[in-house]
C-alpha cells in the first residue's frame, strides 16, 4: 500500500544512506524500523523518545491553581461587563 510520510530532511537522508549501505530500499529500510518500534512497544521495551524541553516545566503552577482559578473569574467578570458593541 502506497502512501506519503512527511520526514525531516535530515532523517530521510540518513535513513537513504543507512538501507544503502545495508543493500536494501528505502521501502524495506522503513517498514523493518516501524515493525521494530511496533515488536518493541508490544513487548515494553521500547524507549520513549525524550520529551521537549518546555515538558520538565509542566504542571510547575499546579500549587498556584487556586489563585489562577481566582484570577480567571476576575477576567471573566470585567468581560462580561464589557458592552459587545464596544467590540466592533
Amino acid at each position: 500500500m502506497k502512501t506519503t510520510i512527511d520526514l525531516p530532511q535530515p532523517l530521510l537522508r540518513k535513513a537513504k544512506s543507512l538501507s544503502a549501505e545495508r543493500g536494501e530500499s528505502l521501502k524495506e529500510f522503513v517498514a523493518e524500523a516501524i515493525q521494530a518500534r511496533i515488536n518493541a512497544l508490544r513487548t515494553g521495551r521500547a524507549t520513549e523518545p525524550p520529551q521537549p524541553r518546555w515538558m520538565a516545566h509542566f504542571g510547575e503552577l499546579a500549587p498556584y491553581r487556586t489563585e489562577i482559578e481566582a484570577m480567571h473569574k476576575d477576567i471573566d467578570a470585567v468581560f462580561e461587563k464589557i458592552d459587545p458593541k464596544d467590540w466592533e
